[in-house]
């Protein structure tokens, strides 16, 4: 038997994470970091135990303290692989100096009793933070699909995956039937293509049964997403929170600015439908959704190098590099980090890397400011 599946008690999960707290089916840490750059170096430590265990949790940043959840959806509660992903954050908490707060956490039931309990729900959901969504949606990275915290994940071949993505990001109107038998199977003849439809609409309904009321409608000469479902999707709420951030941008809220890109910069988990990198129909809003990534990421590191919390500034730049290494003026950012920081070694490394990668993929020579400013590191003529 596989134990990492099996679902912990209550008293299992408390007894081997003494500095967490279980509550209502999951573990919870908060972790006192006592400035932001310490807690951004902390959830870059955990992002990257996340990776490397392939269990994600869920993280709440904020200034001076982080807030770190882990649960399993498969067994429906607390498993083996949350017990040790969290004995290796403990690690990092004590490696960092930082300290767990279990004192901060607690549990409170509240019963709601009233004669329509449909019409006060939308209060109670919004005070509490219930899931008011019928399906949670991830497009960005790995692809997942949840009704509430179940996760479903029954799908029978790539192709009833596919149009159900399809249908989900056009769900605003019906798409006609004759622009999906074009789009996923117009090299086959019409009586066939018309047949693999029909499977195919059966095998996302079948995958999404667990709701109990239809998903996919037939309606005006073609298929839609039902419009009386609640459907909550990462994409979405990426582009609205960085449009959130540019409003601010426009007002002058610095603050706002950056709450709105750091909710949208932990969202974006990688591109959008990745695993359908041939598909056509999603080219032009992953690129939308990888443009707006970049500048939410170019915004960051610019306010971090601005308030000199260079740790920040750090981050952000090198996640942009990660998609797009030719960035000279995110490379010359970094460079003027590091002199600043007193790494004049890193900096110059920097520089190499720059050069690399524009020999590599542009076949091109670094410009007149990226080489002059390496110069000046070189001589250590920059001042701050």
């Amino acid at each position: 038997m596989d134990t990492t599946s099996d679902r912990l008690s209550r008293a299992d999960a408390s007894g081997s994470l003494p500095n967490w707290r279980y509550l209502l089916g999951r573990m919870h840490l908060t972790v006192a970091t006592g400035d932001f750059a310490t807690a951004l170096a902390f959830v870059d430590r955990v992002g990257a135990l996340a990776e490397e265990q392939g269990h994600h949790p869920e993280i709440d940043l904020r200034w001076g303290r982080v807030h770190v959840a882990t649960g399993s959806h498969d067994v429906g509660g607390v498993s083996e692989r949350d017990v040790r992903l969290g004995l290796a954050i403990d690690t990092v908490v004590t490696e960092l100096g930082l300290t767990s707060q279990p004192h901060r956490l607690g549990e409170v039931e509240i019963a709601v009793d009233a004669m329509d309990i449909g019409a006060v729900r939308p209060f109670w959901a919004a005070v509490l933070g219930w899931p008011t969504a019928d399906l949670h949606v991830y497009t960005l990275g790995r692809f997942r699909v949840y009704h509430h915290d179940r996760a479903l994940d029954g799908w029978t071949g790539q192709k009833s995956r596919s149009l159900f993505k399809h249908l989900l990001i056009h769900r605003d109107a019906p798409v006609h039937t004759e622009q999906l038998l074009d789009y996923f199977w117009g090299d086959s003849s019409p009586d066939m293509a018309r047949r693999s439809l029909y499977q195919t609409i059966y095998l996302v309904r079948q995958a999404l049964q667990a709701l109990g009321r239809p998903v996919i409608i037939q309606v005006n000469g073609g298929y839609q997403f039902n419009p009386e479902l609640n459907v909550w999707v990462d994409c979405e709420t990426f582009m609205g929170q960085y449009h959130v951030g540019l409003e601010a941008a426009g007002r002058g809220d610095d603050d706002g600015l950056m709450v709105a890109l750091l909710a949208a910069e932990a969202l974006y988990e990688g591109e959008f439908m990745a695993e359908d990198p041939y598909e056509e129909w999603p080219v032009a809003r992953r690129e939308q959704l990888r443009n707006a990534y970049l500048d939410a990421l170019d915004r960051l590191s610019r306010h971090f190098w601005a308030t000199r919390e260079d740790g920040p500034c750090i981050v952000y730049c090198r996640k942009l590099l990660e998609i797009d290494a030719c960035r000279e003026d995110i490379h010359r950012r970094l460079m003027r980090v590091f002199a600043r920081r007193g790494e004049r070694s890193l900096a110059l490394r920097q520089y190499l890397r720059c050069v690399e990668a524009l020999r590599e993929e542009l076949d091109v020579e670094p410009l007149a400011d990226t080489t002059r400013l390496y110069r000046q590191v070189l001589e250590n003529e920059l001042h701050f």
